[in-house]
């Protein structure tokens, strides 16, 4: 009896191991585990082990009969396989071993889209149906008009564990004639839609805040002159200083350039470059010599802008949550300080701040510093 049973699973692996056509097994074999999978383990011959079920763990760890454990995360079905019976081998000297892996259930498989789309969210892969990046900017509800679509970030996690970054136009996609939308996403894609070509205005201007390229309505090929920009804005409000206009231009270097175009006997009409700062004081202030003082903050948080210092000061953190908090794609753990004067930037651990009060690290903020909260890749 004890034979028979002993032939029965034999018999039974033998089966498992070689069920299924050639299109389902390529389709199995690159399935890429991402954890939380429920799989079952096959050993050939069955004395390398039992038939066992399991959870791959969030880490992407999958545990051997022999207590050995071997990560699979990123791995394909096939490069898994093969990692597992390398593994079984070392641990049992066995000449040969062959492992199966029986996907019986997988966690929901989502990509992420984010940046200047005009909903930002997870969308759940349908197995069976490609998903394009055409098609998960559209289920985003495409670009918005901070957008630039022509610099569309893929971040995606290789086999290997590294991440790999692809710059990608999406204006060269979906062209008459052509069925090219873009590359099928996987699970653990991460698009990012960066801003495009933007200025900060302040102060008397009938518009004020973060001021886009495509809110100019500007021809294609016009340059984006300072008067042509004001004038996109609304122009200037009647208690404006115009000499005491300025331009807050942050160099390569990481110095701020103060540009005053109107401050000399020639008025210049200079060409702004994206992320410039343009401040004017009301005549009253300027007649007082008393200018408010300001910081100005930019990039993923809920309400960049102009904020007021006040008489009490102003801390990097309390700016912060006077903004709204950051976005869900701000790399909160390097803020980037830019200071007047400074030979470098700083960049400041706001996260550990917040959440962990790490006051010690809080900044009490200059006027005339720019805060940018940078995007984060992933």
């Amino acid at each position: 009896m004890r034979k028979f049973y002993y032939f029965f699973m034999i018999a039974s692996l033998a089966a498992l191991l070689s069920r299924g056509g050639a299109a389902q097994d390529n389709e199995a074999d690159a399935y890429r585990f991402i954890g939380g999978e429920k799989v079952q383990l096959i050993f050939d011959p069955a004395s390398l082990g039992e038939i066992k079920e399991q959870v791959v763990s969030d880490e992407g760890v999958i545990t051997l009969p022999t207590g050995s454990t071997v990560n699979v995360k990123g791995k394909t079905n096939l490069d898994a396989r093969e990692l597992l019976a390398r593994q079984i081998q070392k641990d049992t000297s066995a000449k040969q071993a062959r492992v199966r892996i029986l996907i019986l259930d997988q966690p929901p498989r989502k990509i992420n889209v984010g940046g200047e789309v005009r909903l930002a969210k997870s969308i759940t892969l349908t197995p069976g149906v490609p998903l394009s990046l055409i098609g998960a900017i559209q289920e985003a509800g495409g670009v918005n008009e901070q957008g630039d679509p022509t610099r569309v970030n893929l971040v995606r996690t290789e086999a290997d564990g590294k991440r790999t970054s692809s710059v990608i136009d999406l204006t060269k996609l979906a062209q008459p004639g052509s069925a090219d939308l873009g590359p099928k996403l996987i699970a653990g894609d991460v698009v990012l839609v960066p801003r495009g070509e933007h200025y900060v205005f302040n102060g008397e201007f009938n518009r004020i805040g973060v001021i886009s390229v495509g809110d100019l309505h500007m021809e294609p090929g016009e340059k984006p002159l300072l008067s042509r920009v004001i004038a996109g804005t609304g122009g200037l409000r009647r208690d404006a200083d115009v000499k005491s206009l300025k331009i807050m231009r942050m160099k390569p270097d990481g110095v701020r350039e103060v540009i005053m175009p109107y401050g000399g006997a020639t008025p210049q009409d200079p060409l702004l470059i994206s992320g410039d700062i343009v401040q004017v004081a009301a005549k009253e202030q300027a007649v007082a010599n008393a200018p408010l003082k300001s910081v100005s903050l930019l990039g993923k948080v809920r309400t960049p802008g102009i904020y007021a210092i006040g008489e009490n000061g102003l801390k990097l953190s309390k700016l912060i949550v006077q903004a709204g908090g950051f976005t869900e794609f701000a790399k909160s753990k390097k803020v980037v300080l830019n200071r007047p004067g400074a030979s470098c930037l700083s960049e400041i651990d706001v996260d550990a701040i917040l959440k962990k009060g790490a006051w010690q690290n809080d900044v009490e903020l200059q006027d005339g510093d720019v805060v940018n909260v940078p995007e984060r890749a992933f």
